[in-house]
């Protein structure tokens, strides 16, 4: 009886880091599915996130980046970064076509940190081509180093369609002004007549024919830009003056509209030296309301687009925050847990860890030397096919645990091999957050002295 003693004080330290390695089993099952719902997070992100390894290996795209770049699966984009060039030509209209170390993606690598950089890119083979705003940088962990390279991805072909398109409206514009093709003005300096064409007419509202001083005229501008322009038409009808004269401005139609107008003209002088003034001013107006709407609707574009990457960046720092604090916690639970589960591994008795309906959810080394079963072949066995002649009372042993909390017998239990194994036996129930379970703590009879 002195001998059997010591497993049991041996088996009551052996439960209590049972209980802990479960635990920490538990708790990595949580971390994990954090980490899962963090990458749900990237997935509905509606701007593009790519990550790679520090090898260049892209191993995550959120939807948006599988979208953005013409695939239709994950599996599709896993790739090393090299393999890209087989489908991709990226340009910039500083150099051109890029060389692979010069993609957004192997500046990061390089250290580098990116923000709206635009760069073409041309599907190889294809007529598919789009502009991409690229911005990304390093995560690191709290000690600094590197572990993962993070790219972000805007598609703002639309946006440079825009630009485009407006830098030729306005070529298209000055072209209508210098060939003067559009509706005239002018205002002769002796009289102070302005005086219209009848498309300028329409265009100020006025009847057809009619003719106004230039007080009068000046009231068809806008109060807010009316003395600007003003100031503007006196100083071209200086004599010093070269002769130009340019003003945008707003008018008010008599159905209380507003329009933009933007009038040129030029100067004719009379005199010479001293005597050199300005007798008319001769012009076009055009009506610039859609190109100012347009500019507006663009200006409003760009405003909402720098409002969405600053708070892009910002959820993806937060994100990318959190994932490093979770790998670190990742790290530091495995080590544990590979810590606890060595020194149940080194343990001289059997152990085993059941739920209650008899299923084997851990064994350590020991149990495998004695019984000659792997931990595999345990873990998907249970108690009664361990006991085999002993499984009709398995029952009953089950259902003693669970109302007295304990059970101990000498007994003989049979190894994989078919031969006898005489045991000392103890079970313990033990209680955890994640539910009830049972220690067994089995002593080879056969190595008492």
């Amino acid at each position: 009886m002195k001998n059997a003693g010591k497993p049991v004080r041996r088996t009551v330290k052996s439960a209590e880091e049972t209980k802990e390695t479960e635990e920490l089993r538990q708790a990595r099952q949580e971390l994990e599915r954090q980490v899962a719902q963090l990458r749900a997070i990237l997935d509905s992100l509606t701007e593009g996130v790519v990550v790679s390894d520090l090898e260049g290996q892209l191993f995550h795209w959120n939807p948006a980046a599988i979208a953005m770049h013409g695939f239709v699966s994950l599996e599709e984009c896993r790739r090393k970064l090299p393999q890209l060039v087989e489908t991709f030509e990226l340009t910039t209209v500083e150099e051109g076509v890029l060389p692979l170390e010069k993609w957004p993606l192997a500046r990061i690598l390089h250290g580098e940190t990116l923000c709206d950089w635009e760069v073409g890119v041309r599907r190889r083979g294809t007529e598919w081509q789009r502009v991409f705003s690229y911005g990304g940088t390093l995560a690191r962990d709290k000690d600094g180093q590197p572990l993962l390279a993070v790219v972000t991805v805007n598609d703002v072909t639309e946006r440079k369609r825009a630009e485009a398109a407006l830098r030729e409206a306005t070529e298209k514009l000055h072209f209508a002004l210098d060939s003067a093709q559009l509706g005239t003005v002018e205002f002769q300096t002796a009289t102070g007549e302005v005086s219209w064409d009848e498309r300028s007419r329409v265009l100020f509202g006025l009847p057809a024919g009619e003719e106004l001083p230039y007080a009068e005229a000046l009231q068809l501008i806008h109060r807010e830009d009316r003395q600007r322009v003003d100031q503007q038409v006196q100083a071209a009808l200086a004599p010093q003056g070269d002769g130009n004269f340019a003003a945008e401005y707003r008018i008010i139609l008599p159905d209380g509209t507003v329009h933009w107008v933007i009038t040129k003209g030029r100067v004719s002088y009379a005199g010479e030296g001293t005597e050199r003034h300005a007798v008319r001013i001769s012009g076009v107006h055009l009506d610039i309301t859609k190109f100012k709407q347009m500019e507006e609707e663009l200006e409003n574009y760009r405003r909402r687009l720098e409002e969405m990457v600053v708070q892009r960046t910002a959820e993806f720092a937060e994100a990318n925050e959190k994932l490093a604090e979770e790998i670190a916690a990742q790290e530091k639970t495995e080590a544990a847990l590979t810590l606890r589960a060595t020194i149940l591994d080194k343990a001289g008795a059997a152990i085993f860890l059941i739920n209650p309906r008899g299923d084997f959810v851990y064994v350590n080394d020991a149990a495998s030397r004695v019984y000659g079963y792997s931990a595999d072949e345990f873990l998907a066995m249970n108690l009664r096919e361990l006991l085999r002649e002993e499984a009709a009372v398995v029952e009953g042993r089950l259902q003693e645990i669970s109302e007295q909390g304990h059970l101990a017998m000498e007994t003989v239990h049979l190894r994989k091999d078919g031969a006898a194994l005489p045991v000392q036996v103890r079970y313990d129930l033990i209680k955890t957050r994640h539910g009830a379970f049972i220690v067994s703590v089995i002593q080879d009879l056969r190595r008492k002295p």
